[in-house]
C-alpha cells in the first residue's frame, strides 16, 4: 500500500512539473513574440541585447505570480471562464509588476514600453489558448464514444441543471443530455452549455419520442410534493416508450453535505412526501453539544441511527450508543468510522429496562445530553404483549430519567409518537403514560426535560414503506389494512434534525411536536411506490385490503384533549399547553403498573390501570377502534362498491 501510494505521489509530482515547464516554455514565447510583433519580426540588435537583460526579470515576476496564483492547478480538460479571468487577472498584475520594476530601475530609457501591452495580450491568449484547445481536443476525442452515453431529457433550467448538464458534457457522468424542458417561457429556446431548452414540462411525452430519450432526469432538488407530483406524472406518460425517470437529490439532502447535487438516483416515495427546505438553529446546536458527552438509546434503530449521524456534525466530545441489537450497532460503528474517522464513541450492548447497568454507564461517563429514542413501536405486537410495552416503553423510560436527574444530566429528550394521542392501541397509551411521567414526576427537576411527539418516519425499519418495497419485489399483493386509512409521514433526517432544534429550543417538561404536513392514506402510498418501481396498481401490482388490525386507528392525530397548541421560534415546531390537565397524576396506580409489567402476568389488569392513568385511552376486546364517521364513510364506500359491481 505505502508502495502505491508513492509511486502515485512521483506520477503527480511528474505531471505538475511537466505542466510548469511547458508554462515557461510560453511565458518565453509570449514576451519573445511581443518583441518580434513590436519591431516587425525585425528586432534591432540593441533590442534584442534588452530582451535578453530582462527576460530573466519577466520570467521570475511571472512565474512567482503563476505560482501564487496557482494557475498550475487549473485542470486543462475542465477549464471554465472563471479560470479565464483569473489567467487575465495573473497577466494584468505579473505585467503591472515587472512594468513598475523596469520604469524604476531604467525609466523605460531604451525600453519599448509597447511591449508591455503586448506581452499581456501574448500571455492571455498563450495560456488561455492552450488550456482550451485541450479541453475541446479532449472533448471531441470523447464525442466517439458519445453514442454509448445515455440519451437524456433534463426537467429543469436552474443551477442544478446547469451543473448536471456541464457534468454530462464533459464527460464526469456518462449522460448524453438531448434536450431541457422547463415551465418558464422565457427560458425556451436559451442554450445551456448548449443544450437548448425545449418547451414545457407538459410536453415531455412528445420531446422523449423525438429525440430517442433513454432517461428523464429531474433536476429541481426545490421542488415541492405536488410540483414532484405532477412532474412524475407527466413522467409516467412515457412508459410505452421504455424510458427510466431519475432525480437529483432533494434540497435537504444536497444540505446535509451527504449528496452531490448532480448525484442522479431513482425517485423515492420520500421525494413525493416533501421535498421543502427545512433548516435548524446550527450555531446554537453547536453550542449546546459541542465537547459534550451525548448518549442515545435505541442508537442502531432508524431514529437511533440518524441522531448519532447528525449530532456528530455538531462535534461532541464522545457519543455513547447504547442498543441490544449487536449486529445493527456494529454497522452503525462501522459507518461512524468511515464518516467520522477522527471523532470518539462507544457503542455499548445492553437493555435499557437494565436500570443497574444503566446507573453504572451513566456514572462514569457523565453525559450532559441523552436522546432516549429505544422503544417498542409495532402495534400489533404490543397488543398481543402489553406486560412488555410497559416494561421497555414506560418503565426503562421512568427508571432512566431518574438517574438522569440523580446524576444531574443537562438535557433528556425524549422520543414520543403520535399514537400517543387519545391512543386506541397499547404501544401508543404506554408512549402516552410515559409522557405524562416525565411531565408529573419530575416538576422540579434540575434535568430538562423535553418531549418530542411526530408520526411516521419513511424508511424506518418494519415500517409500511418496507414492507411495501418487499410484497412488490415478490410480485404482490401489496397488502393495505383499509382504503380510508391514512398517516403523517416524514423523512427520517428531517425528523431528526428537527428533533435537535426541538431539543435546543425545548424547556423543563415541554411536548414539542413536528409539523408533519398532511396526513396521506396509505392506499396512496402503496400506488406510488408501485408506479416507482415500474409496474402498474391493480393490474401488474395487485393491491389487497386486509382489515383494520387490533389497536389501528383510521388516521393519526398530534395533539390531543386539554391540549392548547402554541408556536415556538421555528415554523415547523410548535409546543403544548397543558392547562394543569396532569396535575393530579395516580401514582399509586402508575407504581402498580409498573410492577404487574415486570411480573409479565395479569393482562385484563394491565389494561385497567392504562386506562386509569389515561382516560382518553379507547380499547375494545378485538383491538380495533374506528370513530362513528369513519364507520359511516366507510359502509357507504362498501354498498357503492357493492352496487357498481352488481
Amino acid at each position: 500500500m505505502l508502495i502505491h501510494k508513492r509511486v502515485l505521489s512521483e506520477v503527480r509530482y511528474k505531471k505538475l512539473f511537466l505542466l510548469i515547464f511547458i508554462d515557461l516554455q510560453l511565458i518565453f514565447f509570449s514576451y519573445l513574440s511581443a518583441f518580434v510583433l513590436r519591431f516587425d519580426f525585425n528586432i534591432p540588435e540593441e533590442y534584442f541585447r534588452v530582451f535578453i537583460f530582462t527576460l530573466p526579470l519577466v520570467i521570475f515576476v511571472k512565474l512567482v505570480t503563476y505560482l501564487a496564483f496557482r494557475l498550475n492547478r487549473i485542470v486543462w480538460q475542465y477549464i471554465s471562464l472563471n479560470d479565464l479571468f483569473k489567467i487575465i487577472r495573473v497577466s494584468t498584475f505579473n505585467n503591472l509588476a515587472y512594468g513598475v520594476i523596469l520604469y524604476l530601475l531604467t525609466g523605460f530609457a531604451g525600453y519599448p514600453r509597447s511591449v508591455v501591452i503586448i506581452d499581456w495580450v501574448f500571455f492571455i491568449v498563450a495560456l488561455g489558448g492552450v488550456r482550451l484547445f485541450y479541453r475541446y481536443s479532449f472533448e471531441f476525442q470523447h464525442k466517439t464514444g458519445e453514442n454509448s452515453h445515455t440519451r437524456a431529457l433534463i426537467i429543469g433550467a436552474g443551477d442544478a441543471a446547469e451543473s448536471l448538464i456541464r457534468d454530462m458534457v464533459t464527460h464526469k457522468i456518462k449522460y448524453r443530455p438531448v434536450g431541457i424542458l422547463d415551465d418558464d417561457p422565457a427560458k425556451k429556446n436559451l442554450y445551456i452549455h448548449g443544450v437548448r431548452i425545449l418547451g414545457a414540462v407538459r410536453e415531455v411525452y412528445f420531446h422523449a419520442r423525438a429525440l430517442r430519450v433513454e432517461e428523464i432526469i429531474i433536476a429541481i432538488p426545490s421542488a415541492t410534493k405536488r410540483e414532484m407530483e405532477e412532474i412524475v406524472r407527466y413522467c409516467e406518460t412515457c412508459a410505452e416508450l421504455n424510458v427510466q425517470y431519475k432525480t437529483v437529490p432533494g434540497i435537504n439532502e444536497i444540505l446535509s453535505g451527504r449528496q452531490s447535487p448532480t448525484a442522479i438516483r431513482e425517485i423515492k416515495l420520500e421525494d413525493l412526501i416533501d421535498r421543502q427546505l427545512v433548516t435548524v438553529d446550527q450555531v446554537g446546536i453547536r453550542h449546546e453539544i459541542k465537547g459534550k458527552t451525548v448518549l442515545i438509546t435505541g442508537a442502531a434503530g432508524s431514529i437511533g441511527s440518524e441522531l448519532a449521524r447528525q449530532v456528530y456534525d455538531f462535534q461532541p466530545d464522545l457519543l455513547l450508543l447504547v442498543d441490544r441489537n449487536e449486529n445493527n450497532l456494529m454497522y452503525l460503528e462501522k459507518e461512524l468510522e468511515r464518516m467520522f474517522p477522527n471523532s470518539a464513541y462507544r457503542g455499548i450492548i445492553t437493555d435499557i429496562t437494565n436500570a443497574a447497568k444503566m446507573e453504572k454507564l451513566i456514572a462514569r461517563y457523565r453525559p450532559q445530553y441523552i436522546f432516549h429514542a429505544a422503544a417498542y413501536k409495532h402495534v400489533p405486537y404490543m397488543e398481543r404483549e402489553p406486560d412488555e410495552a410497559i416494561v421497555n416503553n414506560v418503565y426503562a423510560t421512568y427508571s432512566l430519567a431518574k438517574i438522569a436527574e440523580k446524576h444531574g444530566i443537562f438535557k433528556f429528550v425524549f422520543i414520543s409518537t403520535d399514537k400517543a394521542v387519545r391512543p386506541t392501541s397499547v404501544m401508543g397509551c404506554s408512549k402516552r403514560i410515559a409522557e405524562i411521567a416525565l411531565l408529573n414526576l419530575f416538576k422540579k427537576s434540575g434535568t430538562r426535560f423535553v418531549i418530542v411527539r411526530f408520526g411516521n418516519v419513511i424508511g424506518s425499519q418494519g415500517s409500511v414503506v418496507e414492507i411495501f418495497q418487499k410484497q412488490i419485489k415478490a410480485g404482490g399483493p401489496v397488502t393495505v389494512t383499509h382504503e380510508k386509512m391514512r398517516r403523517f409521514f416524514m423523512t427520517i433526517p428531517e425528523a431528526v434534525r428537527l428533533t435537535l432544534q426541538a431539543g435546543y429550543i425545548g424547556d423543563h417538561r415541554n411536548i414539542l411536536i413536528l409539523d408533519m404536513g398532511e396526513q396521506i392514506p396509505i392506499v396512496k402510498v402503496a400506488e406510488n411506490m408501485i408506479k416507482l418501481a415500474g409496474y402498474v396498481p391493480y393490474k401488474e401490482i395487485p393491491i389487497k385490503f386486509t382489515g383494520i388490525r387490533p389497536g389501528e386507528k383510521m388516521y393519526e392525530e398530534l395533539w390531543g384533549n386539554g391540549e392548547i397548541l402554541v408556536p415556538t421560534n421555528h415554523p415547523k415546531i410548535n409546543r403544548t399547553f397543558h392547562n394543569g390537565q396532569h396535575d393530579s397524576f395516580d401514582l399509586q396506580s402508575f407504581n402498580e403498573l409498573l410492577a404487574l409489567s415486570m411480573q409479565h402476568n395479569n393482562r385484563e389488569r394491565l389494561k385497567t390501570l392504562m386506562k386509569t392513568l389515561v382516560p382518553d385511552y379507547q380499547f375494545h376486546e378485538d383491538g380495533a377502534v374506528i370513530p362513528e364517521e369513519i364507520k359511516k364513510e366507510a359502509e357507504a364506500l362498501r354498498v357503492n362498491n357493492s352496487l357498481s359491481g352488481s
